[in-house]
């Protein structure tokens, strides 16, 4: 069997689970169904690149930050470039430091 093929296989099991634990989440009730404040709010798109990110051992930056930088650099007009970071609060200071030096 060829990586490739177990590949796909890993991906489609992983889907049919994913679907599986969808589907058995009970219905929202306003009122009464818990909503957690820091819901997750990823779908199986989602967790197909992180089973491809992790078959590939890239558990940090790899290509799919890299493609996500260069196409959010171009959508903000590619004058100034993206950089990828772990959170919001690196995020923040980072753009404070960017507008401390750049005064």
């Amino acid at each position: 069997m060829s990586i490739e093929v177990l590949r796909e296989k890993v991906i489609s099991a992983a889907e049919a689970f994913f679907r599986l634990k969808t589907e058995l989440h009970p219905p929202f009730i306003a009122g009464k169904t818990y909503i957690p404040a820091s819901g997750k709010t990823l779908d199986f798109e989602d967790l197909k690149y992180l089973i491809n990110s992790s078959l590939d051992l890239w558990l940090t930056a790899g290509p799919y930050t890299k493609k996500f930088e260069n196409q959010f650099a171009a959508f903000l007009g590619g004058k100034i470039p993206a950089l990828f970071v772990n959170s919001g609060s690196s995020a923040n200071l980072l753009a404070i430091t960017s507008l401390v030096k750049a005064a």
